[in-house]
C-alpha cells in the first residue's frame, strides 16, 4: 500500500513535536511535506513559487545546485553577496525578487 503523498502522518505529526520543541515553529502535520532529499524539495519549491521571467535573490557565493533548479523554471538569478554575518540585506532594497533563498546557519560553500 502506498502511504500519503506527503509523507507518513506519524512521521508528520513527530516533526511537528519537534518543530515546536526545537524551534518553536507552529505547524500542522498537514503543512509538512517529506521529500526525499533537499534537491526534490528545491525543486517542489522552484515549481511553486516561480514562473519564467520571474526574478529570485540567491546569496553570492551559493549553493551551485539550488541556483540551477531555481533558474530551470527560466526565471532570473539576483546574486548578493554574503560576508560573515550572512546575506548582505542592505542590497536588497529595491529589488522585486519572487524568492529569496538563504542559508542563514551556514553559507554555502563558505
Amino acid at each position: 500500500a502506498y502511504d500519503h503523498p506527503c509523507g507518513s502522518r506519524r512521521l508528520r505529526q513527530a516533526l511537528q513535536g519537534y518543530l515546536w520543541r526545537a524551534r518553536t515553529v507552529r505547524c500542522d502535520p498537514e503543512q509538512i511535506v517529506i521529500v526525499n532529499g533537499s534537491q526534490q524539495g528545491l525543486d517542489l519549491c522552484a515549481r511553486l513559487l516561480l514562473d519564467p521571467g520571474d526574478s529570485f535573490v540567491i546569496e553570492d557565493p551559493c549553493y551551485r545546485m539550488a541556483r540551477q533548479v531555481f533558474a530551470s523554471t527560466g526565471a532570473t538569478p539576483v546574486p548578493v553577496e554574503v560576508d560573515e554575518h550572512g546575506m548582505q540585506t542592505e542590497q536588497l532594497a529595491g529589488l522585486a525578487a519572487r524568492l529569496a533563498y538563504a542559508t542563514p546557519s551556514h553559507q554555502f560553500p563558505l
